[in-house]
């Protein structure tokens, strides 16, 4: 009797299982989720909504990095950093942050807001209009609106060129992007009418860190984004495919051998994308400017005791940097700014790759020193 009983409470309780899985599946994809049963997908995004997931990952390196900012102010930037951190297919440019509105973080379309975004002098005849591109750096990841390196530009423009020629800036930073995808960024805005009177390029870290996207030509975000704007998404092919940008930062043939030829050809790659991007602006009247960027990955004797950036290595910017240094005189209006962090005590970076306030200050300072001589005919 009692067998009985237990056995048509667990028929019973299975059932009701059963029936709880099959009617979430109505509204959770599992083939596509990170758990094989709707049950468990449906408790954690209840947890989710009565107690949020913070990304306390981030909050070291914010305090760090704003000691003169409360927590409260920290963690609600973490917060809008960690809300934005989405993209969206875009035709012509394959992806861009997808747009976003809050009180320290703005994406509208292809540009991230500046605060300032100009500077008027009166007295100027006309305004300089400036675009600036490159990848996460550029954009600013985790740091707000106004930390920016292009917010960072404007305010040193004003402070050094009061009498100057005015000038308004636009941030077209994409996360992810490596130049093959500016240079195509580059491309779409001349060729749909925008014309700039200055480019302003700084990259570097993403042409050696995501060397499978750089070397294919291949945007980073590719497959996922790709099929989400197809009518018919084939969606066995794109759970086997785990999103092909798992893929493009391993390193395949980690031998000498492989390392130097593959840095030397990422070089020669990264190099032609830089003078495509001259020769499309020249043609068009208009002023280039670009800059290697300073990584965690070299020339940075006090990583050993910075708590905040990656202290892995990477072998291919290692072997690639000294030979762009060496290159940058090719391309004319080209800075290796790569040494940048040979003195740098503090806290230059707010996560693993990604500037402090600080830091993009002192960036947009080393831009400025060249880009402002330019702009006001010195």
């Amino acid at each position: 009797m009692i067998r009985q009983r237990l056995f048509r409470w667990f028929f019973q309780i299975l059932l009701i299982f059963l029936l709880l899985e099959l009617s979430l599946r109505v509204f959770f994809y599992q083939k596509m989720a990170d758990e094989p049963l709707a049950l468990v997908t449906a408790v954690k995004k209840a947890r989710q909504a009565v107690h949020p997931v913070r990304p306390t990952f981030l909050y070291k390196g914010y305090f760090l990095a704003r000691p003169d900012s409360s927590r409260a102010v920290n963690e609600a930037i973490a917060q809008e950093a960690f809300g934005s951190n989405r993209f969206k297919y875009s035709p012509w440019v394959d992806f861009r942050n997808a747009d976003y509105k809050g009180r320290y973080i703005n994406v509208t379309g292809l540009v991230r807001e500046s605060i300032p975004d100009s500077f008027v002098n009166p007295g100027s005849p006309d305004e300089v209009t400036i675009f600036f591109l490159g990848g996460s750096t550029m954009y600013g990841d985790n740091a707000t609106d106004r930390e920016t390196i292009p917010s960072a530009f404007v305010r040193g423009y004003q402070a050094k060129y009061a009498q100057g020629r005015s000038i308004r800036v636009t941030n077209y930073g994409i996360c992810g992007y490596h130049s093959y995808s500016e240079l195509m960024l580059l491309s779409h805005l001349l060729f749909s009418g925008s014309k700039p009177s200055v480019i302003i390029v700084l990259d570097g870290l993403n042409d050696f860190l995501l060397m499978n996207a750089a070397v294919n030509r291949q945007p980073y975000y590719y497959y996922r984004l790709k099929a989400g704007g197809q009518d018919d998404i084939r969606l066995q092919e794109l759970y086997a495919s785990q999103d092909s940008a798992l893929k493009l930062g391993i390193l395949r043939d980690s031998t000498d051998a492989g390392v130097d030829s593959l840095s030397h050809r990422l070089v020669r790659q990264y190099l032609s994308n830089l003078r495509n991007m001259k020769g499309l602006a020249t043609a068009r009247g208009i002023t280039s400017f670009f800059f290697i960027q300073p990584t965690p990955f070299y020339n940075y004797p006090n990583k050993k005791n910075d708590p905040v950036c990656d202290n892995s290595r990477s072998l291919l910017i290692e072997k690639a940097y000294p030979i762009l240094e060496k290159s940058v005189d090719s391309i004319g209006n080209c800075f290796f700014m790569g040494n940048l962090l040979a003195h740098r005590t503090g806290y230059p970076f707010i996560d693993r790759y990604h500037y402090s306030p600080a830091m993009s200050r002192e960036i947009a300072d080393h831009i400025l020193a060249e880009v402002g001589k330019s702009i006001n005919g010195y």
